[in-house]
């Protein structure tokens, strides 16, 4: 895949096992399609399961987990996503290339509606605000060559001068993933930085100097 690194790739595998990469793309379309759960895109579906992996009706203790201990993007806090085109050999398929054509499709109200909503949360090279960009150079879902490191480097083409961009070694997408035994002690978190960037934003918004670029390993 171009833009990940070798390092980057050894964790891919993680990501592909914990189907990560559908889980993304099945609920950013259903977003961008702009509509509720009773039509879902592509017919991914989300709900709690039961002992025999049917879906039931979540309770009320378990609703009130969903804001803190959920990451917003099933499967999450016991939420699992439910893909009611799987079959065959490879179950996953049908579902993601139903999401494929549907970004390509013509003369489709559902299909326009996405590509609108893509258009309207892309990200404008000359920013009215400052920004900070603080990205892990292994992450595998989202590529710091394909966006965070792009972006700053476009900005900057720009004339953009109040743009920088932290890179930090060994950290990947997910925190959540640092104390798995097979990532123990290869990778580093990303929020420690991510809140010391905050902190030098705000400082700057104060009167401070505007933080400088930062390699932290």
């Amino acid at each position: 895949m171009r833009g990940m690194t070798d390092d980057a790739q050894v964790w891919a595998g993680l990501i592909q096992a914990f189907d990560l990469w559908r889980a993304v793309v099945a609920g950013y379309a259903q977003a961008y399609a702009r509509v509720g759960v009773e039509q879902p895109v592509c017919g991914y579906r989300y709900a709690m399961l039961d002992a025999d992996r049917q879906p039931r009706v979540a309770t009320r203790a378990e609703r009130s987990l969903w804001w803190s201990d959920a990451s917003g993007l099933p499967p999450a806090a016991g939420v699992q996503m439910i893909d009611t085109l799987a079959e065959g050999d490879d179950p996953a398929l049908p579902g993601l290339l139903c999401l494929h054509a549907l970004r390509r499709a013509n003369d489709d109200p559902l299909a326009e509606t996405m590509r609108q909503s893509l258009t309207a949360t892309r990200a404008s090279t000359q920013p009215k605000v400052p920004v900070l960009v603080v990205h892990g150079t292994v992450d595998s879902l989202v590529l710091m060559a394909q966006t965070g490191q792009a972006y700053v480097a476009a900005a900057r083409r720009q004339a953009v001068t109040a743009i920088g961009f932290w890179e930090v070694r060994r950290a990947q997408h997910f925190d959540a993933f640092v104390n798995l035994p097979a990532m123990a002690g290869k990778v580093q978190p990303l929020l420690p930085p991510a809140f010391e960037a905050l902190d030098q934003m705000r400082a700057h918004l104060d009167g401070g100097p505007f933080p400088a670029d930062r390699v932290i390993d």
